[in-house]
């Protein structure tokens, strides 16, 4: 990783400061994540680079991540990092794979957002950011930057920089500079050195002067036909080309690539392959970028190009030879009704459409069942419908065969390993294929190696149907994966009211609660969380423990209060829950009521007999209870009850926090009541439901505060008011010895300091 940032430190010195540029640097200042989307070649992962090194030149690790699980395995908590995700979930569609397991890491990606040393960077073509799929991985929703926007797009200026700073003084017109990847245009080594070539044409049609340098590659006798080959290798092994691959005897399974590839580029099918290998390197800067092990297109958007290219003068070689994922993504039926909009999908017709199934099927028997089963035409419904005729024409041994056959491709370490196509096909609601599934003497319970089986998937993604079907199919309504959560958990997680009514139906066990290392999570907890209120009343019907706790303390009662829920907390009292209980910070429901200021909240609860004189825990034990708590920090702990004020108080305390520091707004609630919190946050009417249920006018804390003085430090004239009324003793001092009356005057609060002045007046009297 440090010879790639080093590389990365290289190009920087190219880099012209953009308005977007601007814009990342400042959301990374006060968000903890962003997304960079644009069309390929616009500057995503340029920028994103760009904006990692920043942070690295002021103490910040950078972490590359490649796969899901780096994420967790470089994360170190209050250690400074920033990540970098390049091309999230694909480069030309979602990937299913890839989008499941990144929605594993989902816990520890808030872990890290919630961790003010660590930020994350991702970047993300558009057309797969727009995929309705994406929008399950939330954390990276929270802010896109899009650079083809009008407010984030290159301006006239910025352009003039960039093309200055790679091509000198050559002109370029308008529409030349038009191109939405014009920084990668401008940054292709070769231009500068390129004689007798038209600069302004390239880029008004740059995939034309490619396919005219193709065109004539081919022409150029064996030496281009030679290059040509090692650029059909590279689409064939979907751009990472290993130089592995060139060495020692040609294999027999090498020998029908060769042949096909000679054959379509018109080359003597004795030519070496380390021939090929030297081919490519002519080609270095220009089209290939080559690495040490591998070899690959000097930019995605190239290879887009020369496999839409290839595809169009080669299709069969391509559908025989190429990466399954390479078949999964780009290939296109044209009579699909979902057609795609992306130019450089490679169009199947019903000519070559044969040839297409052919490789599907012989994929499938390979073990690579996920990439079939989620291949990019499997979403038209007329593709799948001509796909399961293929599959009924054969043997039914075979079809059987197929139908129970394990998926091999996925690596153990990715979680979605040891796969069945009856697990896929539920998970992408393809009911059709469920069936011809089922009718292929497939167990229903069949799982991955994590534990999760079709109706687990089926669930996951919301598909009624599919669930009612395997449920008449006996499918086992309460089986757990490795983490123990069950079909009815993750439809509670998700909301999907109806499923939850039919497993309950079924009989569903409510009260398997989910296990992940600490993290304990019920079915009715994660449907509070969540804000399922229909889902909560279906599952309150079955009697589930409804004072469950998770590893902070926090109940569905808590959670219902700390998220403003009034209908979910009335839902929840009437089913007994425990009014009472607290966090690890000791915030019970009603401290966590009346520090959002939500009174409607406040009265239910103390109609309801909640403690009103309830207080938060003293700071050493707020202390203890963090430090056995790996994933808090007590830094984390003080800055939420920090924002806790200023996003709860009235804005003269918002004002107030502003000008103090985290650690004197943790001290001043700390071991507080629920009268001090509300008197320090300003919220008068809470402050007179409190007094209304006998709250103590006069508790101290430790260190004699009483809520008076709070109010009188803040400058609550209404809440001062309030207090005396129900006999606040402005007599009782802080241990500094600092009277209400001292506090009001040091503060320059002189309604307050002439309302104590009469009170006390009062009493002598």
């Amino acid at each position: 990783m440090t010879k790639e940032i080093d590389e990365w430190k290289v190009k920087d010195k190219n880099f012209v400061p953009t308005r977007a540029s601007a814009y990342v640097s400042n959301i990374l200042i006060k968000k903890s994540s962003v997304t960079l989307t644009g069309s390929p070649g616009v500057g995503k992962t340029f920028l994103a680079r760009h904006i990692a090194l920043n942070f690295q030149s002021e103490g910040y690790r950078v972490i590359l991540v490649l796969t899901p699980t780096d994420i967790r395995d470089y994360y170190t908590p209050g250690k400074q990092t920033i990540f970098l995700v390049d091309d999230i979930c694909g480069k030309f569609i979602a990937n299913q794979t890839q989008l499941e397991n990144w929605q594993q890491m989902l816990p520890k990606i808030e872990q890290i957002l919630a961790d003010n040393c660590c930020k994350i960077i991702a970047t993300c073509r558009l057309q797969v950011y727009r995929d309705d799929k994406i929008n399950l991985l939330e954390p990276f929703k929270i802010c896109e930057c899009n650079l083809n926007s009008k407010e984030m797009c290159l301006t006239q200026s910025e352009k003039t920089k960039i093309k200055e700073k790679y091509l000198g003084n050559r002109n370029l017109d308008g529409i030349a500079q038009a191109s939405d990847f014009f920084p990668l245009l401008c940054s292709l080594q070769w231009l500068p050195e390129k004689e007798g070539i038209d600069v302004s044409n390239l880029f008004k049609s740059p995939f034309e002067f490619y396919k005219k340098e193709l065109d004539n590659l081919n022409k150029c006798g064996d030496e281009g036909k030679k290059k040509m080959c090692g650029l059909v290798l590279c689409v064939l092994f979907n751009n990472f080309l290993e130089k592995k691959w060139f060495d020692g005897r040609v294999t027999d399974a090498q020998r029908q690539v060769l042949d096909d590839v000679f054959m379509a580029c018109r080359l003597n099918t004795g030519t070496p392959k380390t021939e090929l290998m030297d081919a490519l390197d002519t080609l270095d800067g220009s089209l290939v970028c080559k690495g040490d092990l591998t070899d690959s297109t000097i930019h995605d958007k190239i290879f887009d190009f020369l496999a839409h290219y290839f595809g169009g003068r080669m299709i069969r070689c391509l559908i025989d030879h190429s990466h399954s994922y390479l078949i999964n993504e780009r290939f296109k039926w044209t009579k699909s009704k979902n057609l795609s909009t992306n130019e450089f999908a490679i169009t199947l017709t019903d000519e070559n459409l044969q040839w297409y199934l052919d490789r599907l099927v012989n994929d499938w028997s390979e073990g690579k069942v996920s990439v079939v089963i989620s291949n990019s035409n499997m979403n038209d419904e007329s593709f799948r419908n001509k796909f399961l005729f293929y599959l009924m024409q054969l043997e039914k041994t075979q079809q059987e065969k197929l139908a129970n056959t394990q998926d091999t491709l996925q690596k153990k370490e990715w979680g979605t390993s040891g796969s069945y196509p009856i697990i896929n096909a539920c998970f992408e609601g393809y009911i059709d294929i469920v069936h011809w599934l089922l009718g292929n003497a497939v167990d229903v319970n069949q799982c991955r190696d994590d534990g999760n089986t079709s109706l687990y998937m089926a669930c996951y993604n919301g598909h009624k149907n599919i669930v009612s079907l395997l449920l008449k199919k006996n499918h086992s309504i309460n089986v757990c994966n490795e983490k123990r959560v069950t079909p009815l958990f993750i439809a509670c997680e998700k909301g999907y009211t109806k499923i939850v009514e039919a497993l309950l139906e079924h009989n569903a066990n409510v009260n398997i609660n989910m296990k992940d290392g600490k993290i304990h999570l019920s079915p009715l907890l994660q449907a509070t969380m969540m804000g399922h209120y229909d889902i909560m009343k279906k599952l309150l019907e079955k009697n589930p423990d409804v004072n469950f706790y998770d590893r902070d303390g926090f109940t569905p009662l808590l959670i219902a209060c700390q998220n403003n829920k009034t209908e979910m907390v009335r839902l929840l009292v009437d089913n007994k829950a425990n009014v009472d209980v607290k966090t690890y910070t000791g915030a019970s429901a009603i401290i966590l009521a009346s520090s959002h200021g939500n009174i409607e909240i406040t009265r239910l609860l103390l109609e309801s007999n909640a403690d009103v004189n309830a207080c938060m825990h003293r700071k050493d034990l707020i202390l203890f209870k963090a430090m056995i708590r790996p994933w808090r920090t007590l830094d984390n702990i003080k800055l939420n009850i920090f924002n806790l004020v200023l996003e709860k108080g009235v804005p003269s305390v918002q004002e107030y926090a502003r000008l103090k520091s985290k650690d004197y707004i943790f001290d001043v609630m700390a071991a507080s009541s629920t009268l001090h919190i509300a008197c320090c946050l300003g919220h008068l009417q809470i402050v007179e439901c409190l007094l209304k249920y006998n709250a103590s006018v006069n508790l101290t804390k430790e260190d004699g505060t009483t809520p008076l003085l709070y109010a009188c430090k803040l400058g609550h004239d209404s809440i001062v008011r309030l207090l005396l009324d129900k006999g606040a003793d402005i007599r009782l001092c802080r241990d500094d010895g600092k009277s209400p009356y001292a506090i009001a005057k040091e503060h320059d609060h002189k309604y307050i300091e002439m309302k104590l002045h009469k009170h006390s007046k009062k009493i002598k009297a």
